[in-house]
């Protein structure tokens, strides 16, 4: 037990004595450790990279407008007037040049890689062909509706020597009319041939509105007093223009059906045609006239407007007796030629045509007023030929205008009516 105790006091001295000393060199079989190594710094961070991916671009075309059909609800500007041309509605105007353009529904495709991508449409310029057919303008395209170059006409008075029809009221402002419940306007553009058009009641005209359709004005020479029936034929010989011109009744007015040139009475003091109004009281297919015993010729298509004066054709020869066919190729082409002048011994004489247009349509109790009034300036009627078979004897022939089957001149002028 001492000896146990000895041991602990030696170990307890040990320890004191090493107490605040540097610690003893232990002596080891392992490498001696090297110095700790620092932690690695990692390199600065360089700018995110943005990588494109290439998505090939759509190829983009687009067709030629065409005409397309209209949609139901489509409702176009106010400004035009609207006709209907085979399939197609047109839109209309008149423009600042006084001249009328066309509008039409069209559009074309846009197409994304051949396929239809949207559909571009609109009004587009546009007119009627030779076939009737609408067509597009080539190069033109779509309009702005509300920039089109609307116009509007100037007003002007009627030139002279015309007249509105009854059914138009000349109002206090420059020509301006009214007509049932609208109005138009008589007015032009600048080098252009006036004309009426719808208009406000302050006279000026709608802007860009089409020409009136209808007839408004009439020539002054016509009758102003109302028919009493309609469907009455009146006739009335114009001196001064030696012309006469048949009228029919509609509507409570007189309507012209015929202009015809005539030669009346070659002397007032010696062979005037009578003036005043008549009415016819015979007609004759073939009629024996003259002034005369032993001095007659004949005529085609005769009607009586009084005593011995009658409406017929240029005088036939003598010769040509009561035989109607013999007669109608012995007509004196130096009279016929005459037609337009006064040459008549105070009939008044017609081309064949124009007095059996007369004999049809006119008939007996058909009113005739004869004046010295101006009329109509009708053409001269077709030429003679002076050679066979036009010809058939010396200043003797056909009449170009006879409708017989047999005359030769419808080979050169075709039948006349």
């Amino acid at each position: 037990m001492k000896k146990v105790y000895l041991i602990v006091l030696f170990m307890v001295a040990l320890c004191v004595c090493s107490c605040g000393s540097e610690p003893a060199a232990v002596v080891s079989s392992m490498e001696p450790t090297q110095e700790p190594v620092a932690a690695a710094t990692p390199e600065p961070t360089q700018e995110p990279v943005t990588v494109t991916i290439s998505t090939p671009e759509p190829i983009v075309t687009q067709s030629e407008p065409t005409i397309l059909t209209q949609p139901d609800d489509y409702l176009p500007n106010a400004c035009y007037t609207s006709v209907t041309v085979g399939d197609s509605t047109i839109y209309s105007f008149t423009d600042t040049q006084g001249q009328v353009q066309s509008r039409v529904y069209a559009g074309y495709y846009i197409y994304h890689d051949g396929d239809i991508f949207e559909t571009a449409c609109g009004l587009y310029p546009a007119m009627t062909g030779e076939d009737g057919q609408v067509e597009l303008i080539k190069g033109e395209a779509s309009v702005d509706i509300e920039s089109e170059p609307l116009g509007q006409c100037v007003p002007c008075q009627l030139e002279e020597g015309v007249r509105t029809d009854k059914s138009f009221v000349k109002m206090e402002q420059v020509g301006l009319y009214k007509y049932g419940d609208e109005y138009i306007v008589y007015g032009s553009f600048e080098n252009m041939e006036p004309a009426f058009y719808p208009a406000h009641e302050n006279g000026e005209m709608i802007a860009g509105a089409l020409a009136f359709e209808g007839d408004v004005v009439i020539p002054s020479y016509y009758p102003e007093d109302e028919p009493e029936q309609d469907g009455k034929m009146l006739l009335i010989v114009y001196i001064n223009t030696q012309s006469v011109v048949a009228y029919k009744a509609e509507n409570g007015q007189w309507v012209e059906q015929r202009a015809m040139i005539c030669s009346t009475g070659r002397s007032d003091k010696y062979y005037p045609t009578p003036r005043g109004t008549y009415r016819i009281p015979e007609i004759y297919r073939y009629k024996k006239l003259g002034l005369k015993e032993g001095d007659y010729w004949y005529g085609q298509y005769a009607s009586r407007i009084t005593t011995n004066y009658l409406f017929h054709s240029t005088p036939i020869w003598e010769a040509a007796g009561r035989d109607v066919d013999v007669g109608k190729t012995m007509v004196k082409l130096s009279q016929y030629e005459m037609l337009g002048q006064p040459a008549s011994g105070g009939c008044v004489r017609l081309a064949v045509i124009d007095a059996k247009w007369i004999y049809d349509n006119c008939g007996v109790k058909t009113e005739v007023r004869i004046g010295d009034w101006d009329g109509p300036i009708v053409g001269k009627p077709p030429a003679i030929i002076y050679e066979e078979p036009y010809m058939t004897g010396q200043d003797m022939g056909w009449d170009p205008t006879d409708p017989d089957p047999d005359n030769p001149y419808h080979a050169i002028y075709g039948i006349m009516d």
